[in-house]
């Protein structure tokens, strides 16, 4: 037993010693290495060339960790740097352009992520431009949108260099011409906002790995032949968006983008519906999103054609003239998840037939139409729907006695600017539990018997009531508000609320981002609450009659202009005659209120924690010898175990005997970053 004893407690010394050394290792390896580092300070250099300000955390100091600057991600483990996010770091005024020196990124041997977006990038110096940055082996995403590299960005193109590279964009760099280039792995490509014309297609057909292709705002313009289309293979996602572009041709025997599943062709100009769902067609028959928003279709956008895409599950319309029978003839897209036709010019009654038979429709938005009359009892029938949004509309009726009160999954309901009856209990929704986002300013408020009696099972995260263009009278607040506890806005505002403001409030949600109850007739006080509220932007309590503002320390004035109140002035504070205190021009010490004056002693400490460390410590000790003991008690009982244990420390042994070597010297060579 004692040998056994005796080796255990070798083999555990040179674990523990193993074990201390890799975490020493670690220890002081952690963060960039040196010559990252160095890399860095040059980069910084040359974005401030000559005489720029940027990234003012790189500073050039003994023992600093670079991983934790600005702008730079690290790999926990290694430390090298990953990312770089340099967007935006070079004014233009008065640094002019910049001209790339791409050997400056060589150093970092496991870049994956560069941002180099909006710095004036006009070119490179010579020799050293980004056929330099192919180096970089490990590069997977790359972003120079809002440059200028125009025709310049030519010799760049030489991708099959780039063996990493998944992502590309070249958003806005004022590009024309693309010359016939070979793609290597490259997933996705974003060229929007340049001066690219139909030829475009035929230069990409290397790129038969892409899944997503951007090609929206450029000058592609009348009928594109799919077969331009057909290297595309495993395109996913493409954007023709803000072109020119009237048809998709697809001669016989050419097969279709089977699997794009998202099309995007807003503010397209095809001259007919029918035009355009042959075009899809031809495009693509597994087509699940389309957008074709602000569209400029000659004539109205109808339902014909619209069955053949049996598998769409999202349809964007916005800002496209539809026809007038829409509603009722878009029954058969049962597939149908989402629908949108916000500002489609859409007007007179909701209709009780077709749009009612989507039963998988989750979200609907029919916002900034002129519908009017009430919500048509056959809305009950889309139990799955999530958001509903009829704002900007001039729909009627009690909401409580609507088919809203029936829709148990909704989350989120915007029924703003309408003529809706809205009782301000919000009764009939008690047992919405997942409702999070109520929007109702606007509406015609109606009183309700309420109670404390009964409790919502939702909690708000959202819930707008104000009403800036109806003479409308709320006595008191909802008594639902007394349960909410997630609210990170609320507004309230000219809805003639009195009584005493709702301190409450601030004290149940410490979430809070804004609350808004500016003109009404509250009265004072205003406790802030004693717990600090990190995420509160916006307090508006104008134009009520609310007296002396106290901060956390309850002094008679109004809030230190710090933190979170740093921004208020003087109109923060209008229409409350009552309130004292900077930046209002009354000061609390003309009548007389003096601050209290701090007397706990600057030595003073409170443990506030919530472990007992005693006792912590006392069950660790306890625990690790119980289980040390336990470890004993099984290898001394079972010797095929006890064989086992120590072929396993030998093998250890041996192995962290050539670590320690290895690294030993290493190790003094690390610098704590």
């Amino acid at each position: 037993m004692s040998s056994l004893v005796t080796n255990m407690r070798n083999s555990l010394w040179w674990l523990w010693a193993v074990m201390v050394l890799a975490l020493v290792k670690g220890w002081y390896c952690l963060g960039c290495l040196e010559q990252e580092r160095i890399a860095l300070l040059q980069l910084k250099a040359n974005i401030n060339y000559p005489h720029g300000n940027s990234l003012p955390s790189w500073v050039e100091r003994e023992n600093v960790n670079c991983c934790k600057w600005e702008r730079v991600e690290c790999n926990s483990t290694t430390g090298h740097v990953t990312q770089l996010s340099l967007n935006k770091t070079r004014d233009y005024d008065p640094l002019g352009d910049w001209y790339f020196n791409a050997s400056l990124f060589l150093p970092f041997k496991e870049l994956r992520t560069l941002f180099l977006s909006d710095n004036f990038l006009a070119g490179w110096v010579e020799n050293e431009g980004y056929g330099r940055l192919s180096g970089l082996s490990n590069l997977e995403i790359l972003y120079l949108e809002g440059n200028e590299l125009n025709t310049s960005i030519q010799s760049f193109l030489k991708l099959d260099d780039f063996v990493s590279l998944k992502e590309l964009d070249l958003t806005y760099n004022q590009i024309k011409v693309f010359e016939p280039i070979q793609g290597s792995g490259l997933e996705i490509l974003r060229l929007s906002g340049n001066s690219l014309n139909n030829s475009i297609l035929a230069s990409l057909r290397g790129f038969s790995t892409l899944k997503s292709l951007d090609l929206s705002d450029n000058l592609l313009t009348g009928s594109i032949h799919v077969q331009e289309l057909d290297r595309f293979r495993n395109l996913e996602e493409l954007d023709l968006s803000g072109n020119e572009i009237e048809s998709f041709v697809n001669p016989e025997g050419v097969k279709s983008l089977e699997k794009l599943k998202v099309l995007h062709l807003s503010r397209a100009k095809f001259n007919n519906t029918s035009n355009l769902m042959k075009s899809l067609m031809a495009l693509s028959s597994s087509l699940k999103t389309l957008y074709f928003t602000d569209s400029e279709l000659k004539g109205e956008f109808r339902t014909e054609g619209l069955g053949n895409l049996s598998n769409l599950e999202e349809l964007f319309l916005d800002g496209t003239s539809l026809d007038k029978n829409f509603l009722q003839s878009i029954g058969m897209l049962t597939s149908l998840k989402t629908l949108s036709l916000v500002g489609c010019s859409l007007n007179g009654t909701l209709p009780n037939q077709g749009w009612c038979e989507l039963k998988n429709l989750q979200e609907l938005h029919l916002g900034y139409n002129q519908l009017e009359g009430t919500l048509p009892p056959c809305l009950g029938n889309l139990t799955y729907l999530r958001v509903f949004d009829v704002s900007d509309n001039q729909l009627t009726g009690n909401i409580a006695s609507s088919p809203l009160s029936i829709l148990m999954s909704l989350e989120y309901l915007s029924l703003s600017n309408n003529d809706f009856q809205v009782p301000v209990s919000f009764k009939s929704f008690a047992n919405h539990s997942k409702l999070k986002v109520i929007f109702c300013d606007d509406n015609i408020l109606t009183g309700e018997n309420d109670s404390y009696t009964w409790a919502p099972k939702f909690q708000l995260r959202v819930f707008t009531f104000s009403s800036w263009t109806r003479n409308n009278s709320v006595a008191a607040l909802p008594n639902f508000l007394y349960y909410q506890h997630d609210l990170r806005i609320i507004d309230l505002s000219h809805t003639k609320l009195s009584g005493m403001f709702p301190n409450w409030l601030l004290e149940n949600n410490t979430s809070l981002e804004g609350i808004y109850l500016s003109d009404n007739s509250l009265v004072g006080p205003l406790k802030l609450p004693p717990h600090h509220h990190p995420n509160l932007l916006y307090i508006d309590v104008s134009n009520n009659k609310i007296g002396v503002w106290p901060t956390i320390t309850y002094r008679a004035e109004t809030p230190d202009q710090k933190g979170q109140f740093g921004t208020f002035n003087e109109s923060s504070y209008e229409g409350n005659p009552l309130l004292r205190g900077p930046p209002l021009q009354n000061n609390c010490n003309v009548i007389g209120i003096q601050s209290p004056k701090p007397n706990a002693s600057s030595q003073e400490v409170v443990e506030d924690g919530f472990i007992d460390m005693g006792a912590f410590y006392g069950s660790f000790v306890g625990s690790y010898v119980t289980v040390l003991l336990e470890i004993l008690v099984v290898l001394y009982i079972n010797p095929r175990w006890r064989q086992a244990w120590f072929y396993l420390i030998e093998v250890c042994i041996k192995e962290s005997y050539y670590f320690v070597v290895d690294n030993f010297f290493k190790l003094f060579k690390c610098r704590n970053l």
